[in-house]
């Protein structure tokens, strides 16, 4: 509802060739009429846990998420998704 579909290759720091190949990237904005603005994490998360779209639920995509971010960039951090995938948990 409102997200525009881009698909972007996905690279690691170091390394020249893509470890995702047109991975599929969600984008929206503050225009989208579904936007709600700033909210909790509580009120987020429990947005997310209810959430379905036409690729699958937002928690599933959410703890697909964290869980690439992991592999693909171990030695990054994203406090704000990772409280996000505690709540969802």
């Amino acid at each position: 509802n409102g997200y525009t579909i881009h698909y972007l290759d996905v690279f690691q720091l170091a390394h020249e060739k893509p470890v995702v190949k047109n991975a599929v990237v969600y984008i929206a904005t503050t225009k989208n009429e579904s936007y709600v603005g700033p909210a909790p994490l509580d009120v987020m998360a429990r947005q997310i846990f209810h959430s379905v779209g036409p690729s699958g639920t937002n928690k599933e995509y959410l703890l697909n998420l964290t869980s690439a971010l992991r592999s693909i960039a171990p030695d990054a951090y994203d406090g704000h998704l990772f409280d996000l995938e505690r709540r969802i948990l």
